[in-house]
């Protein structure tokens, strides 16, 4: 049941993150995009609507970019419930909640190596749609690096700097980084 419950709160996080735009997809981006998905990579797409077309594909670089960060944002949402399931009683849920915060602003903001454009297309109604891509392992790369960015700025909080320390071994541990890995296997359907 609980499962369910996680499964349904990250698919309703992504659908209440897909810009308006988003939602007139082209067949044959979505297409693409379901290829990556099946493929295990982490996809985004991103439309323009100017006329110039190396700026309508600069914008829709950058709006995939933003995607890939709200996807991301998801499996981390979906980690951080793993989490709080696995450690159980006895933690102290704000440290655990600011650290994540802390993950999501970072990779909402990470540039994301190893990211390549699989697709451009020009729609008739003169919109250019962009698919970008980003492997697991460097999805997951970007998602271990906001979790020690996480952990120094944690550190460096006074409000939780006391609790820190058990909290920030806990999410540094082996059991959290597999629990990191089964978020992506859920966002993956595995």
């Amino acid at each position: 049941m609980r499962k369910n419950i996680v499964f349904a709160a990250a698919v309703a996080a992504v659908f209440l993150t897909i810009p308006a735009a988003l939602s007139a997809m082209p067949r044959n981006v979505l297409a693409v995009l379901n290829e990556a998905q099946e493929q295990e990579l982490v996809a985004g797409a991103g439309v323009s609507d100017m006329r110039h077309l190396p700026t309508a594909r600069s914008i829709a670089t950058m709006e995939a970019r933003a995607d890939i960060g709200r996807e991301l944002q998801v499996i981390v949402s979906t980690w951080q419930d793993l989490q709080n399931q696995a450690i159980g009683g006895g933690i102290d849920r704000e440290t655990v909640g600011v650290l994540f915060d802390s993950i999501t602003y970072t990779v909402a903001r990470a540039a994301f190596p190893g990211s390549r454009v699989i697709y451009e297309y020009r729609a008739a109604d003169g919109h250019y749609w962009v698919v970008m891509t980003i492997s697991r392992a460097n999805a997951e790369t970007v998602v271990t690096s906001a979790a020690t960015n996480a952990e120094i700025a944690v550190a460096a909080d006074p409000a939780v700097r006391d609790q820190a320390p058990l909290e920030r071994e806990r999410l540094a541990s082996d059991d959290a980084l597999e629990r990191m890995r089964r978020a992506f296997d859920l966002h993956f359907g595995n």
